[in-house]
């Protein structure tokens, strides 16, 4: 007894077991791992939006008031952005340059920092401000 079955069925119900398959993991890891609510936020937002809800609303306020304030073609350095938040930080205000003993200094959660040799550039309020070289 010969059992002739032709490819396309054996394919097509390989492909519907494995979006099944892939319908379920999805629908589980969302729901399971509160990540549905997440998404919803995010689907509802700008590309603005967003930013701000990823990098975090007082960090992504900082660094659009840093890349308004910032001088064209001007190097900074950064103090209390640290980790994931540096790497944002530094993808974010790019073409901007961070070095060490930059022109600018961007001063992020630091309500008493002083450095010498740098002055009071632009504040955007007494824990987030621009110190300028000079």
């Amino acid at each position: 007894m010969k059992i002739n079955i032709g490819y396309r069925k054996i394919f097509s119900v390989l492909f519907i077991i494995w979006v099944i398959l892939w319908v379920n993991f999805t629908i589980r890891d969302l729901t399971k791992k509160k990540y549905l609510k997440e998404y919803a936020v995010l689907l509802s937002r700008d590309t603005t939006g967003k930013a701000s809800y990823t990098y975090g609303d007082n960090l992504f306020e900082f660094l659009r008031f840093c890349k308004a304030s910032l001088p064209e073609g001007s190097s900074y350095d950064t103090v209390g952005i640290t980790d994931l938040d540096f790497r944002r930080a530094v993808y974010y205000l790019y073409p901007h340059v961070r070095v060490d003993g930059a022109a600018y200094l961007l001063i992020f959660d630091k309500p008493v920092f002083t450095r010498p040799g740098y002055a009071l550039f632009k504040e955007l309020d007494q824990s987030r401000f621009i110190m300028k070289r000079g």
